[in-house]
């Protein structure tokens, strides 16, 4: 139980992480 909870908390972790580093790099090409 507790291993599917960590799994799921990085996952989640590098879902935002990724869509964080997404967001600014289409801000900076829009920003042009």
């Amino acid at each position: 139980m507790s291993d599917k909870r960590s799994i799921l908390i990085g996952l989640a972790s590098f879902m935002l992480t990724g869509a964080v580093i997404l967001g600014e790099q289409w801000l900076a090409l829009t920003a042009i």
